[in-house]
């Protein structure tokens, strides 16, 4: 399974079959930029009613329970999980990242200078990447609070892949870029005439991702809508998944028991739909 956020709705997809909903969770709601807690089987997500006018909270929810109550964890935005499922960082207005332990519930604020609108991403277990306000690519430890500018501007840290220990950061809505935190080396992977999404997902071994871009035939219609696609590393090949796709964070779903595989196909997302199903 795959969970992708899009168009403001999340949707988990069988990754062999067609699109495969089953539960509703916060009907009239927004969710963004799921994160998983695969350990415990704990998906994490910002979420708002569409009705409320109150800051954004990050809920919780056990995959395999039955009932699918979500919870409430803490207020803030574009939450991301550490490697041993044992911290989130999030972002809150203005421009302040957090991290939240799991655990005790113990929060601490570790910077007040990250980019609007972009999730900071870990790369360890205490380790974080993110852009700052000023475009800059910086290094964060989240316990000691040292802080590394890694040379580099003009990017966003957007997905880690567990089995490569890369990140996929985008750029200028034109290219996409592959970082090695571990040598703080960056290079180019793709590159489009057509305007490239910031939210990336890895398949489970690292050798290809979903991306959201713009086609030639809605860019003749002077449409900027995006489509999804899934693109090679191994041959740089691509292949549209799916139409009208603005995607705002997604997370692999390992599936117990079953062969993994990638989604071809999904029905689209009808009106009035809730946001969260599962």
């Amino acid at each position: 399974m795959v969970q992708l956020c899009h168009s403001r709705a999340a949707v988990k997809y069988d990754l062999e079959l067609i699109g495969k909903r089953v539960r509703p969770g916060i009907a009239g709601s927004y969710v963004l930029y799921p994160c998983l807690n695969a350990q415990k089987d704990e998906l994490f997500f910002e979420a708002q009613d569409s009705k409320e006018t109150t800051p954004p909270w990050i809920y919780s929810i056990n995959i395999l329970e039955t009932k699918h109550q979500p919870k409430k964890i803490v207020e803030g935005q574009a939450p991301s999980i550490n490697t041993n499922g044992s911290m989130l960082a999030y972002y809150r207005h203005p421009n302040e990242l957090w991290v939240f332990a799991l655990e005790t519930g113990e929060r601490r604020k570790i910077a007040n200078d990250i980019a609007d609108n972009y999730p900071a991403v870990w790369y360890s277990e205490n380790d974080l990447l993110y852009s700052t306000k000023e475009n800059r690519l910086v290094t964060i430890n989240s316990t000691i609070g040292v802080k590394k500018y890694t040379g580099i501007e003009g990017v966003a840290p957007s997905a880690l892949s567990h089995k490569k220990g890369k990140v996929l950061c985008s750029s200028d809505a034109r290219k996409i870029y592959l970082y090695s935190p571990d040598i703080n080396k960056l290079e180019v992977i793709k590159e489009s005439s057509f305007s490239i999404g910031s939210s990336f997902v890895w398949s489970p071994g690292g050798d290809s991702f979903l991306y959201t871009r713009q086609t030639f035939f809605k860019q003749l219609q002077l449409n900027e809508g995006h489509d999804l696609f899934l693109y090679s590393l191994k041959n740089g090949k691509e292949k549209k998944i799916l139409e009208d796709v603005a995607l705002f964070g997604g997370v692999l779903i390992p599936e117990k028991n079953s062969r993994v595989g990638w989604v071809e196909r999904a029905k689209p997302r009808k009106s009035g739909e809730p946001g969260l199903t599962f």
